[in-house]
């Protein structure tokens, strides 16, 4: 349908410009936003053609990339402070988490 194809297309935009990220004044990503109204419409039309099928198979993999970074506390505020700040300064997906390793050890 118009309506897929148009949803579709700005799924592309917004992965294509890297704004994912973007929040709305409901404080929601136009990613949510997105696939909220995207799953269900795939979801309808998925046995009218093979693609769509297997879009609405893959819906998962239309999520953000993100990435992980681990380490102790002292990686975390002494070594590696600036490091950090400038990983999340950058504004990517990142998750952190520092371990309380109740040590100085790195």
């Amino acid at each position: 349908s118009e309506k897929l194809q148009k949803l579709l297309q700005q799924y592309l935009v917004m992965r294509q410009e890297k704004q994912h990220d973007l929040l709305l004044p409901r404080g929601r990503s136009i990613y949510h936003q997105l696939m909220e109204r995207l799953e269900p419409l795939l979801e309808e039309e998925k046995g009218s053609h093979p693609r769509l099928q297997k879009l609405y198979d893959l819906r998962d993999m239309f999520g953000r990339i993100s990435f992980w970074t681990v380490g102790g506390d002292g990686w975390a505020y002494d070594i590696g402070y600036g490091g950090l700040d400038h990983v999340i300064a950058s504004e990517e997906h990142v998750n952190i988490l520092v371990l309380d390793t109740e040590m100085y050890s790195n």
